[in-house]
């Protein structure tokens, strides 16, 4: 029975994990790169890779992210299934995960921008926002632990 929990736990986990973030990683470089900087494109055609890139590319990028998301938050609510520590955890795990993704999602578009940016740079200058980078985050990160509690029956 304990085993039963602890696949339980693990699917509604990894679901809860890529249902959540990557939307918010999504929103947050479409708005970035999108709106703000104009470098994504809603068709791949004429778009060179340092120039900007088009959401088919944008898209695919996310579809390879999912899989291993969804296997380390499985692996983490199957190792936390009885932990009373289990929703700390998991939304620190989440928070860790979604805010070292921003570095490499800016840094793809660093070759439009003709700079010779340290790995962390791109971030700062091209997606941090006061405003866009917490709601983002934090909506994420609510929705996660909302989805995660309802889908466990917590």
């Amino acid at each position: 029975m304990a085993i039963i929990s602890r696949l339980r736990a693990a699917r509604h986990t990894a679901l809860s994990a890529v249902a959540t973030m990557i939307p918010a990683l999504l929103a947050h470089e479409l708005i970035s790169f999108g709106v703000i900087h104009s470098t994504i494109r809603w068709s791949d055609a004429g778009c060179h890779y340092s120039d900007c890139a088009g959401i088919g590319v944008v898209l695919f990028g996310y579809a390879l992210f999912a899989m291993p998301l969804a296997i380390l938050f499985a692996l983490a609510g199957a190792a936390l299934a009885q932990s009373s520590l289990r929703r700390a955890v998991l939304a620190g795990l989440w928070l860790a995960v979604c805010i070292t993704s921003l570095f490499p999602i800016a840094s793809s578009y660093r070759g439009g921008f003709g700079t010779t940016w340290l790995w962390y740079e791109p971030f700062l200058e091209l997606m941090l926002h006061p405003i866009l980078t917490p709601v983002t985050v934090a909506l994420g990160l609510w929705l996660f632990d909302l989805a995660n509690r309802r889908l466990a029956g917590r």
